[in-house]
């Protein structure tokens, strides 16, 4: 009996250890990162930081190009003065491409920046975005930038838009995109860093 009772623990840890390693971005990390946004917005920092922390059990945070679940952490955790969270949180996402004039200049993390840790990651910038520059294409980050200026550009001309001129740089895009997935692939935040 002692052995059946032994070995049904060890199945169900190695089953509990088994599931937690699995993570699917689709069904477990974005939906609990979407309701996490929503209490966010409406005020319910503690249930945000709940389900951000349930996310982060099921998969690694990542922030993508055009989802930052990193920095809305990192600025629950402030609100909630967890700031050895916020430190953390911030050294990520300062690894990711954020500036730390973002931080700074938000009066979320006013706390946090006054802070031991809000000072000791001042000391720590310089060095962290000198890793950050370090590693990614910065000509091809450029080059991205420039074309959601154009994109946005030729789109938000009030009071008409001109659609052929829409046509043709959508064109033009498409056809750099197309020549990037087949050299580099989906040019993620590890190549480009955050595209603010």
């Amino acid at each position: 009996m002692r052995l059946a009772v032994l070995l049904l623990l060890s199945v169900l840890i190695s089953c509990s250890v088994n599931k937690k390693s699995e993570c699917n971005y689709i069904t477990n990390y974005y939906q609990t990162i979407y309701k996490a946004d929503y209490e966010f917005e409406t005020g319910n920092y503690q249930k945000a930081f709940d389900l951000y922390q349930t996310a982060f059990n099921y998969c690694d945070p990542v922030s993508s190009l055009g989802y930052d679940e990193i920095g809305g952490f990192a600025e629950t955790t402030a609100i909630l003065k967890k700031y050895d969270l916020t430190y953390e949180f911030l050294k990520k996402s300062i690894l990711k491409g954020s500036e730390l004039g973002r931080f700074q200049n938000n009066t979320s993390f006013e706390g946090f920046m006054a802070s031991k840790y809000g000072k000791q990651l001042g000391q720590e910038y310089d060095a962290l975005r000198s890793q950050f520059m370090n590693k990614i294409d910065l000509k091809l980050r450029n080059e991205l930038i420039l074309m959601r200026y154009a994109d946005q550009g030729v789109r938000n001309q009030a009071p008409e838009i001109d659609w052929k001129k829409v046509d043709s740089v959508d064109k033009l895009h498409e056809k750099r995109l197309i020549e990037l997935f087949e050299s580099v692939g989906y040019p993620m935040t590890k190549l480009l860093g955050r595209l603010h």
